[in-house]
């Protein structure tokens, strides 16, 4: 096992396994624990594989003074781009990313940390190219049928990833 925890303004990747078998009602939960670190992550039955960055500062001045809105907007980028290179068609777990930003003062055994979620966000200037439509103009029965088979999927533990289906751009 190798962990690999970088001091001062490097970054560490790592693999973590967010649960997906929890009682209905309970928020989403990340934990990132040690088997996050090997070097070919497990990932325990009725959990998801997230990536993530963890980087450590050496000082809680530098903890402070990181431009945190920088470093959530470099990891939102590697979402977009593994959008768009259809990396995420391989490895869906790359949907998911976090970044860890922490601070030990070891002597007096306080930690900060500041975890943050990126999220793709539509641009305020978006313009409808064409009037809305119905699915059911554009979409044949079998293909309504496979969409709501989809849909009632991400609602259960069954697994989307079974099934075949055709994305649709936005602007038909």
């Amino acid at each position: 096992m190798w962990l690999h925890i970088f001091i001062g303004q490097s970054g560490c990747r790592t693999d973590n396994h967010p649960g997906k078998g929890d009682p209905a009602g309970l928020p989403c939960r990340l934990n990132v624990e040690y088997s996050a670190f090997d070097k070919v992550p497990q990932v325990p039955s009725r959990c998801f594989r997230s990536h993530g960055v963890l980087r450590n500062m050496n000082t809680i001045d530098k903890f402070k003074e990181c431009d945190h809105k920088e470093l959530l907007e470099n990891v939102g980028k590697k979402v977009w781009e593994d959008i768009v290179s259809n990396k995420i068609e391989e490895d869906p777990s790359l949907l998911s990313r976090f970044l860890l930003l922490t601070f030990a003062d070891l002597k007096k055994y306080i930690y900060y940390y500041w975890f943050a979620f990126p999220c793709l966000c539509m641009p305020e200037d978006v313009t409808m190219v064409t009037d809305p439509v119905k699915l059911t103009d554009r979409l044949n029965s079998q293909q309504v049928s496979l969409g709501q088979l989809f849909f009632n999927c991400l609602k259960s533990t069954v697994s989307i990833w079974e099934y075949t289906v055709c994305c649709l751009p936005l602007t038909i």
